[in-house]
C-alpha cells in the first residue's frame, strides 16, 4: 500500500499539470503545481486527524467528478487528495528503501500523461482505502518550524529545483504533447536515483555538496544558453548528477546534532512552494518559460554560497 501511494503521489504531480494544460494554459498549469505543493505541507507543518483525512479524500472525489463540467474544479481538488495521501502515508511504518520509494513515484510521473477524471476517482478510492486500513491517531495541528543555516540551504536547494522543473515539463508539452512532457520529467529523475552511487564513497559532505552544486550550476547555465532544444533536453537529464548531493544537507545536520524532522521537512516543503511561485511570477512578467532555468542557476549558486559559510558546529 505504501508503494502504491507513492505511485499515486507521482501520478497526481504530473497528472494535475497535464490536466491543467489540456484545459487551460501554462499559467494555470503552474497554479496547479502550486496547489499540489500545498498538499505536501501535510504532515509538516500541518497534521491531519483520520477524520479530516477522510473528509479531504471524499471532498477531492466530489470536486474531481464536478470537473467533468467545470475543469477548474479538478485543479482546486488537487491539494485535498495530496494532503490526505501524505497524511496517511506518513503514518505507515515501512522498510522500503529510498530507491524503491523513488522508483514507484517515478513510475507515477511517467503515467501522469494518462490522467483523467476517472483515474482521479481511482486515486481517491485507493487513498480512502489506505485511510480506512491505517491506524492513524494524530490530531489536527500546525507545528511551527525553526530554521538554522542548513535548513535555509535546504530551502534554497529545493527552490532551485522547483523554480524550473515544471517549466521544463511545460516546454516539453508545447513541443511534443503530454507523453513527451511526462516522459522527460520521468527521465530527469533517473540521474537522481543513480547518481548517489557516484558520490557515496565521499564522506566530506560539505565539500561534496559544494562540488555537486557547482556542477549543477554549470549545467543549468548551459541549458539556458545553448540554442538547441535537443541539447537542452540532454543537459536536463544530467542535472541530477549535482542535484542529488542534496542529501549531504541531512547528513551534515545529523553529524552536528542539528537534525530535526519537522525543521528539515518544512524547509523542503517551503522551498517547493517558493520555487513554483517564483516560476509563475517570472513567467507572468516575462512570458518566457526559459527564464526559470536561469533563476534555478541563481538559487543553486545561493545555496553554494551559504553552504560555504558552514564551517563548524556552532555555525550550522
Amino acid at each position: 500500500m505504501f508503494s502504491l501511494l507513492n505511485l499515486v503521489s507521482g501520478f497526481l504531480e504530473t497528472g494535475a499539470i497535464i490536466f491543467a494544460l489540456r484545459h487551460f494554459d501554462v499559467n494555470v498549469a503552474l497554479v496547479a503545481a502550486i496547489l499540489y505543493q500545498f498538499g505536501n505541507l501535510v504532515p509538516h507543518p500541518i497534521q491531519l486527524s483520520k477524520q479530516t483525512t477522510s473528509i479531504f479524500t471524499v471532498f477531492y472525489a466530489i470536486l474531481i467528478l464536478g470537473s467533468l463540467y467545470f475543469p477548474l474544479l479538478g485543479i482546486i481538488a488537487t491539494p485535498f487528495l495530496l494532503g490526505a495521501l501524505q497524511s496517511v502515508r506518513s503514518g505507515m511504518k515501512t522498510e522500503s528503501g529510498k530507491m524503491r520509494k523513488r522508483s514507484f513515484r517515478m513510475l507515477g510521473f511517467l503515467l501522469g500523461f494518462l490522467f483523467n477524471v476517472y483515474l482521479g476517482l481511482l486515486c481517491a478510492a485507493i487513498t480512502l482505502a489506505a485511510v480506512i486500513l491505517a491506524s492513524q491517531s494524530s490530531e489536527n495541528n500546525i507545528n511551527i518550524p525553526r530554521f538554522k543555516k542548513l535548513q535555509v540551504v535546504m530551502m534554497l536547494h529545493q527552490t532551485h529545483y522547483f523554480v524550473y522543473c515544471y517549466a521544463v515539463m511545460l516546454i516539453a508539452y508545447q513541443q511534443g504533447g503530454a507523453l513527451v512532457a511526462a516522459g522527460l520529467f520521468f527521465a530527469g529523475w533517473l540521474t537522481y536515483v543513480f547518481a548517489p552511487f557516484v558520490w557515496k564513497k565521499w564522506k566530506n559532505y560539505r565539500k561534496m555538496f559544494l562540488l555537486g552544486h557547482s556542477v549543477l550550476t554549470i549545467i543549468l547555465l548551459s541549458i539556458f544558453f545553448v540554442p538547441s532544444l535537443y541539447a537542452k533536453a540532454a543537459l536536463w537529464l544530467l542535472t541530477g548528477l549535482g542535484g542529488t548531493t542534496e542529501y549531504c544537507i541531512g547528513q551534515l545536520e545529523k553529524q552536528t546534532g542539528n537534525y530535526h524532522e519537522l525543521n528539515h521537512n518544512c524547509a523542503e516543503n517551503f522551498g517547493h512552494i517558493l520555487g513554483v511561485v517564483i516560476c509563475l511570477g517570472a513567467c507572468l512578467v516575462t512570458a518566457d518559460l526559459y527564464i526559470s532555468v536561469l533563476l534555478a542557476a541563481i538559487f543553486a549558486l545561493c545555496a553554494i554560497m551559504l553552504m560555504a559559510t558552514v564551517k563548524n558546529k556552532g555555525e550550522v
